[in-house]
């Protein structure tokens, strides 16, 4: 696999996995007592992922 669809591929996974954990947010605060722990660990997951997409980018577009 190349270093363009390896980087792709990358982005792409972790784009997924924001996703699901923003679903999970979602159906954690419609329950009568959320577990904000839970929720405040997705929210840091997600930032991390977020960051690892943006370096992701980074790489693919310098090739």
């Amino acid at each position: 696999m190349t270093s363009k669809k390896r980087y792709k591929k990358q982005i792409s996974s972790l784009k997924e996995v924001i996703k699901d954990h923003r679903e999970k947010i979602e159906q954690e605060n419609l329950k009568d007592s959320p577990n904000i722990d839970r929720i405040r660990h997705w929210e840091k997951e997600i930032d991390i992922y977020e960051d690892s997409v943006n370096k992701a980018k980074k790489r693919f577009e310098r090739g």
